[in-house]
């Protein structure tokens, strides 16, 4: 249901614009920023997707993504543990994030992280520290 917490040992997918790739292939903490009409860093549910296999779960996130988004290369996809990431910004900075189930009409999966506003620049690099996967986005 919409602002429901997900589980700590789900997993969110989160669309990285490619102004957010380094020359090296990685991730800045920019694609962790807020904009400035922005409440909470958009992300895909993985485990409601109810997949199959990994692989079928980052394609489904890859067709959401495509559905709203212009994609070009660069850009990427990566993958974060819930619980990982709200531990390890917390520890690291003793602010708490949630991750919330946002859900829209046509994007059962569409979820977000809040409470990064409270320093977005350290939260973003820490959140960033966390990635487990990154996939490119097309």
């Amino acid at each position: 249901m919409k602002d429901d917490a997900l589980p700590y040992g789900d997993h969110v997918a989160r669309f990285c614009k490619r102004k957010y790739i380094t020359e090296s292939g990685n991730v800045g903490p920019g694609a962790f920023m807020l904009k400035k009409d922005e409440s909470y860093l958009s992300v895909q549910w993985i485990e409601i997707l109810g997949k199959q296999n990994h692989q079928e779960e980052i394609d489904e996130v890859k067709e959401i993504f495509s559905r709203h988004l212009k994609i070009r290369p660069p850009a990427k996809i990566v993958v974060l543990n819930v619980g990982k990431t709200c531990d390890h910004v917390m520890r690291k900075s003793a602010y708490i994030i949630r991750v919330l189930h946002q859900p829209e009409q046509f994007d059962g999966a569409h979820s977000g992280i809040f409470d990064t506003h409270q320093d977005h620049e350290k939260i973003a690099e820490l959140i960033k520290q966390t990635i487990l996967e990154m996939h490119p986005a097309t």
